[in-house]
């Protein structure tokens, strides 16, 4: 996991990811075509990706943030 394209790619689809995270699916579908999931969701996401098996962690997101800061 190295973009947060990955991190959108592991759920289903965006149209699930979406529902769970509570946004649009435009909103998904922007966050993928950006690379970039505003850090206001990486709580959210998070959660999530512990009861799904995901693996997504506050340090990841922010190691990945910071790689596209560069």
């Amino acid at each position: 996991m190295n973009s947060f394209r990955d991190v959108i790619d592991l759920w289903p689809s965006m149209a699930e990811m979406a529902r769970q995270a509570h946004v649009t699916h435009g909103t998904v579908k922007q966050w993928r075509r950006r690379n970039s999931i505003p850090s206001r969701y990486w709580l959210r996401l998070v959660l999530l990706s512990d009861l799904h098996g995901y693996g997504v962690s506050w340090g990841r997101l922010a190691e990945i943030a910071n790689v596209g800061d560069r």
